[in-house]
């Protein structure tokens, strides 16, 4: 089965399990309260609802609910029955947003009044799973699947029908996710359940055995596979008929497995057999019919059929376009199917045109919303992994010179958006209209929505951790209730949002920027636009590169896997310890990957180079796993080693002259002696001055922010809101929090810049929150601020330090409206970021502040740690603010995660237009170098992304510490957001 075609008969598959589930869950509940009225709706809505008239059946569905409160009560099993039919139908309309919180209603309703371990507690676990599933959050689905089969079976027992349907949802996800050695033994037990209940050859059994078929078949089993196929067929054509059409859709997958194998004149008598049966049973004109004529036509063009292929192509699309749409899947996939067909006759014009086609009919399904949650799973797996790696394998074959195709280019471009997509942009973009705005009330709304986004977040992460970790079911039941009430208030502060301010909330939903507007408006001279993305099953990488000039569409040799594996490498080499001194031998022995930063170069900047010319200032999207790369880190040459010197060495001694007069044999002999003992010498005096010698390598090659200034955002929508904000009107130059009092032993680095040790902001090894004060106290970070507050003209007076710099300074700023009197904002500090916050019993990222000096002063808003929850309540109005801590440009440090921590995001929301951020632990007294270095230049007008080019080469040969010629401490900062 295609790509395409298997996640469509995968949604189509758990849509009919969880119709039937409801059915067994639900048929009978509608009488429990003696409501008639309650069984009328039920049976409006059912009638509706199977077939499939999903729009026409949610009044029904509304008011069954409303009848179930107010005559059983709101916390009734019957009206956990009325929530659950209510989320199916918001779930079949992709309304999944809507559907969760019932399904997580009706869920806490049925444990508890019935109990957590209940046959109809697991129905509603296992619906509840199904939406996840369909959302692709595949392991909260397992998890809810495993607990609702574990009920099943103690409940009902493992030979139930039941229990056999949670069997195969679970198999199917396994199957999904590409696991297939435990999706297996799964459709087995399934299996065995309906053979020994029903019968071997009952038609459910047949359905199973088809299952397991398609199974072996994506695992080249052929021979099993086949033979499942014809067992189901034999059970089909005896018990349904011949002409059935279940009947038929075996015949279409048998088909199908003697095509993959090339038995093409096996496979073309069950398609003509299956159209036939199609057309016969539900006419020439269904989509059916038109699926079993495309599947044909695709059978004919791997036999190199064309003229025949290309009418029942053409019959199939209008078939399609007529009675499911044009944005309907299957039609997409007659789209591209065609497409290949032409392309593969060089019909490239045509070929193109369909492609463009294709996704101009789907990309208004594929929009992202606020709360990160894509509408339609189906389309965008369609697009991304199907139709987007057919278009790059489309242009990597053709001919470069007729490689033309703006409509193409144009339509990927805003497909491109609609996908690449983050909650980071979300912010960035909503951060944008928030500083437009001049209504306080309206500031005041959005921050009620942030705050309960927010809350939201930390809950479902403590309910992800307690799953993982194997808590008590209670601890989970207590969890899964909080989930409910944060996700309800979370949507009545959207809902006041909306209905006050309904133009604002627009926002969620912006129009792709057309590369024209980019061209015309956006950029300016002299900068760039690459967006990477990548696509396809097997990590197909492409960028779009936008100049004043030119659009191009490059796809790349590297796969996601190499790149991921190159990332690694390159992060592997900037590991420096958290919260810890080190030495400068220590930092020696940190050997980074030169060779996989010039292969990423060679990978992904090199092939764009033609169309970087007179170009010095690059806007970078990032996606999956280049989300963790600092791109300054791309080495464009790399220095010549001891191994290529000598083989130079050896070739100018073969041609030097005189070589066979015994006088010139001396000399050059004494000439090499000479050369010996000053190479010796050399080495020797590196080895005692390892700062000199071990570093230098790190000098030599060329990096790729020695040739362009670059920005990064997360999205392209990010890039348009920044780029039309107006800059701050704050007074003051400057806010800096910094240098707190911490209690913890100090390295030599804290006494003293210019010491051997060296020292990162980070956690380090304290225990909980009471023992943040013994974090090792950085004193460089005062010194920054002090060379900030001097390189804006501003006086101290504006530094938060020491004992003045606490967590109830910085309240009654904000309490005052004074935060927005700044301009540039600035923490210089121990971040507290993903892995490291157990170690302080944290469920959330923060910033360490300058904690009370007695216990007993400790609260939540005064304990020295200024939290995401808590920053998100600031009232900030800057240009930007500046992070220099640890770790603040990915969430968790894994690759391909957000592109910034929730820490750093929540300052997008408090009102920042841009950020400084670091990939990995910055050290304090590169730093305190860099940081104010930077700031001098902007202060002196220089754009923010220059600036921090230039203070990075500066800082990379400062002679008076050869050391800060390692990438991991001139190169962990980028800015994210506006940078020109």
């Amino acid at each position: 089965m295609a790509a395409g075609t298997q996640s469509i008969w995968l949604l189509e598959c758990c849509k009919w399990l969880t119709a039937a589930g409801l059915v067994l869950l639900n048929s009978n509940a509608a009488q429990s309260c003696d409501s008639q009225r309650l069984v009328e709706l039920y049976t409006e809505w059912y009638g509706l609802y199977s077939a499939g008239q999903y729009a026409e059946s949610e009044p029904f569905a509304l008011e069954s609910v409303s009848v179930a409160v107010q005559t059983c009560g709101p916390d009734h099993p019957e009206t956990a029955s009325t929530l659950g039919n209510l989320a199916i139908v918001y779930e079949n309309q992709g309304r999944y947003e809507e559907a969760e919180p019932l399904y997580l209603r009706a869920l806490n309703i049925r444990e508890d009044s019935l109990g957590p371990d209940q046959p109809e507690t697991a129905g509603t676990l296992q619906n509840l799973a199904i939406l996840y599933s369909n959302q692709g959050r595949y392991g909260e689905a397992e998890r809810l699947y495993l607990r609702a089969l574990k009920i099943k079976e103690d409940k009902l027992g493992t030979n139930h029908p039941d229990t056999a349907g949670t069997l195969q949802n679970l198999a199917i996800l396994y199957w999904t996710q590409g696991r297939h050695g435990e999706a297996e033994p799964l459709f087995l037990r399934a299996l065995k359940f309906w053979e020994d209940s029903l019968g071997p050859d009952h038609p459910e059994t047949a359905r199973t055995l088809g299952n397991l078929a398609a199974l072996y078949r994506s695992q080249g089993r052929y021979g099993e596979a086949e033979s499942l196929y014809l067992r189901a067929l034999t059970i089909r054509e005896d018990t349904l008929g011949p002409d059935h059409a279940d009947t038929a859709t075996t015949l279409q997958n048998l088909a199908i497995l003697y095509k993959d194998q090339g038995r093409y004149g096996e496979a073309e008598p069950h398609y003509l057999r299956a159209v036939k049966i199609r057309e016969d049973k539900l006419g020439p004109d269904h989509p059916e019919t038109a699926r079993a004529v495309s599947n044909l036509a695709f059978l004919y063009d791997d036999q190199g059929r064309y003229e025949e292929a290309e009418p029942l192509y053409l019959r199939a699309l209008k078939i399609m376009e007529d009675t499911l749409g044009p944005d309907h899947p299957l039609t997409a996939i007659t789209l591209r199917n065609l497409a290949g067909s032409y392309e593969v006759q060089a019909r490239y014009g045509e070929a193109a045109g369909l492609y463009h086609q294709a996704l101009i009919n789907l990309q208004d399904r594929l929009f992202m919303g606020a709360d990160g949650e894509i509408e339609d799973l189906v389309r965008t797996n369609l697009v991304r992994d199907w139709i987007l790696p057919s278009i790059h394998l489309f242009l990597g074959r053709i001919p470069l010179e007729q490689r033309r195709f703006p409509d193409l280019f144009a339509a990927g471009f805003d497909v491109f958006q609609r996908l690449k997509t983050s909650s980071v942009g979300s912010e960035i973009i909503r951060s944008a209209l928030v500083l437009q705005a001049e209504d306080p009330d309206l500031r005041s709304l959005v921050k009620s929505v942030d705050f309960a986004n927010v809350e939201f977040e930390r809950i479902a992460d403590l309910l992800l951790t307690a799953r993982e970790k194997g808590a008590s079911p209670e601890t989970i039941a207590e969890l899964e209730r909080d989930r409910v009430i944060a996700l309800e208030r979370r949507a009545k502060a959207q809902q006041a949002l909306e209905l006050k301010y309904p133009d604002f909330a627009l926002f969620a939903r912006p129009e792709p920027t057309t590369f024209k507007e980019f061209q015309n408006d956006l950029l300016s001279d002299g900068e760039a636009l690459i967006a990477y993305a990548q696509v396809g099953y097997q990590g197909m990488y492409l960028a779009y590169v936008v100049t004043q000039g030119a659009v191009e569409f490059v796809p790349f040799d590297l796969t996601g896997e190499e790149i991921e594996a190159l990332v690694s490498s390159l992060r592997a080499g900037t590991a420096l310890p958290s919260g810890g001194s080190f030495s400068v031998r220590d930092l020696a022995n940190l050997e980074f990957d030169l060779g996989a930063a010039h292969q990423l170069y060679t990978g992904l900047i090199a092939p764009l180079e033609p169309y970087l010319v007179g170009i010095d200032h690059l806007l970078i999207v990032p996606d999956g796993p280049l989300e963790s790369l600092s791109f300054n880190l791309l080495a464009t040459s790399l220095p010549r080693t001891e191994e290529t010197q000598s083989v130079e060495d050896e070739a100018v001694e073969e041609s030097e002259p005189g070589a066979e007069d015994p006088l010139g044999q001396a000399r050059a002999m004494a000439e090499k002696a000479w050369a010996w003992l000053q190479t010796t010498a050399a080495s020797v005096q590196a080895s005692l001055q390892t700062d000199a010698g071990a570093f230098a390598p790190y000098r030599e090659p060329a990096w790729l922010g020695d040739k362009y200034a670059i920005s990064t955002l997360p999205t392209v929508g990010a890039i348009e809101a920044v780029r039309k904000l107006e800059g701050s009107s704050a007074r003051q130059p400057l806010l800096g929090f910094g240098d707190p009092v911490l209690e913890g032993p100090s390295s030599r680095t804290a006494q003293s810049a210019g010491a051997e040790d060296l020292l990162t902001l980070g956690l380090g090894e304290s225990a909980d929150v009471t023992k943040v004060r013994q974090l090792t106290p950085i004193p460089q970070t005062g010194e920054l601020l002090n060379e900030l507050a001097l390189a804006l003209e501003t006086t101290a007076v504006h530094l938060y330090t020491g004992s003045k710099g606490t967590e109830q300074d910085l309240n009654l700023l904000n309490e005052r409206g004074l935060l927005r009197d700044y301009r540039t904002v600035a923490f210089a500090t121990h971040a507290l970021v993903a892995g490291e916050l157990p170690k302080l019993g944290l469920d959330e990222p923060a910033l360490v502040l300058t904690p009370p000096a007695n216990d007993n002063d400790v609260l939540f808003s005064n304990d020295g740690l200024l939290r995401a929850s808590e920053v998100v309540q600031l009232n900030l109005n800057a240009d930007w603010v500046l992070l220099t801590a640890c770790n603040t440009a990915a969430s968790d440090g894994t690759l391909g995660a957000e592109p910034l921590s929730g820490l750093a995001k929540s300052f997008f929301k408090a009102g920042s237009r841009s950020l400084l951020v670091s990939h990995w632990p910055a050290e304090a007294n590169a730093a305190a170098k860099l940081v104010p270095d930077l700031i001098k230049r902007t202060a002196a007008g220089e754009p923010r992304a220059e600036a921090l080019r230039q203070a990075m080469i500066s800082l990379r040969n400062d002679p008076d510490n050869p050391h800060f010629a390692h990438p991991a401490l001139w190169a962990p900062f980028v800015i994210v957001g506006e940078g020109g």
